[in-house]
């Protein structure tokens, strides 16, 4: 069963790939890129060449559209040590209630929730 990751890009080179775990889905050719995944937790997270963002635990419903922004890490002294220069945040309320947890080393900093967007 599937759901959708809509991914709004921002300032974010159109390079960047966004992976689904290990996986890599695509790349972000467009302002806003729908990704189709499976239901489930996932670990979320952008790659452009040997850079990665933070990469974010999220649990996405069966239906639903998880809308998320590439935002600047404002933690960023060290990217290569603290996941990036970017990251993926919730766009919307509901987005925020899917996010389990950043991966960056300070545990888990979002709380556990499966109500997003339905489509």
């Amino acid at each position: 069963m599937s759901s959708t990751v809509r991914i709004h890009r921002g300032t974010a080179s159109p390079e960047r790939v966004f992976l689904l775990g290990h996986e890599a889905m695509g790349r972000l050719v467009d302002e806003i890129t729908d990704f189709e995944v499976p239901a489930g937790e996932h670990v979320l997270s952008l790659r452009l060449g040997p850079f990665h963002s933070v990469a974010t635990k999220f649990r996405i419903d069966e239906g639903v559209v998880l809308e998320l922004l590439v935002t600047d890490n404002p933690s960023a002294v060290a990217p290569l040590v603290q996941g990036g220069f970017v990251r993926l945040v919730p766009a919307n309320q509901s987005a925020r209630r899917a996010r389990l947890a950043e991966m960056s080393g300070s545990g888990d900093s979002g709380p556990v929730g499966t109500d997003a967007t339905r489509t």
